[in-house]
């Protein structure tokens, strides 16, 4: 019975040992990479030229308005027989497929709980654009309005398009991107 205690102790004094040891190998690879795997830094300006912040945020010129599709891992936008096709996580997907079918599961997950504070809190969302992508990431805008104020969010496609669902919400795609990126998905 002894040695099983003293046993148990020896395994417990080594995890306090190997556990710290293990976050930090862990860290220094995440952060203090030197096998050459570095992921780019995208630079402000990059993304301000993704999300066409020069401009007049709510313009739609050289935008075209799509509908949502959406599949199982994959959402796309629309336009007749041809669209972006974008891949994403079940989870999200799942999240639009309720938000077109205008159906709140039991609980209510991150996307419900902003629908609810716009409703209840005389919020109006204008429109999402789909501005660009970089590296096959692509960027979306969220545009909001309170009284006078505008407020432009960067989100993920997944994300805007989750929120646009639930409020009907008109979706656009730059024009240039969209020809860059269509596929035929009819």
């Amino acid at each position: 019975m002894m040695l099983r205690w003293r046993t148990r102790k020896r395994l417990n004094n080594l995890l306090f040992i190997i556990i710290p040891f293990l976050c930090g190998l862990l860290l220094y690879f995440l952060f203090f990479n030197t096998t050459g795997n570095v992921v780019k830094d995208i630079k402000s300006d990059e993304i301000n030229k993704l999300n066409n912040l020069d401009i007049d945020p709510l313009s739609i010129d050289g935008l075209k308005k799509v509908e949502v599709g959406i599949t199982p891992g994959i959402m796309m936008l629309l336009d007749n027989c041809t669209g972006i096709v974008m891949v994403t996580t079940r989870s999200q997907t799942f999240s639009i497929m309720r938000g077109k079918e205008k159906v709140q599961d039991v609980r209510p997950n991150a996307h419900d709980l902003i629908q609810d504070m716009v409703n209840n809190l005389d919020i109006e969302v204008l429109m999402v654009k789909v501005t660009g992508n970089f590296e096959e990431m692509y960027y979306a805008g969220l545009f909001f309005k309170k009284d006078n104020k505008i407020l432009n969010l960067d989100a993920r496609p997944s994300d805007a398009l989750s929120i646009a669902t639930r409020l009907s919400v008109p979706v656009y795609v730059d024009e240039k991107l969209f020809e860059k990126q269509k596929q035929k998905v009819c």
